[in-house]
C-alpha cells in the first residue's frame, strides 16, 4: 500500500509517522521523506479511517 502523508518535513517527522504506522503494517514501512510517501503491507483488517486519524493526531495528513 502506498500512502501520501502531507506535512512530513524532517527525519523526526518520518520517525513519528513510521512509529504510528508500525501497528498497521505486516512489515517495516518504507518512508520516502522527499516525496512524502509511506509504503507498507497492511495488516489483515486494516482500517484506513483509523490509520488516517492516527496520522492526523500526530499533526500530519493522509492525502486524499
Amino acid at each position: 500500500m502506498r500512502v501520501k502523508i502531507n506535512g512530513m518535513s524532517c527525519q523526526h517527522c518520518a520517525q513519528s509517522v513510521l512509529n504510528a504506522t508500525l501497528p498497521f503494517a505486516q512489515d517495516t514501512p518504507q518512508i520516502d521523506l522527499s516525496s512524502g510517501f509511506v509504503d507498507f503491507v497492511p495488516v489483515d483488517g486494516f482500517d484506513e479511517t483509523e490509520y488516517a486519524q492516527m496520522i492526523d493526531e500526530l499533526g500530519y495528513e493522509v492525502a486524499k
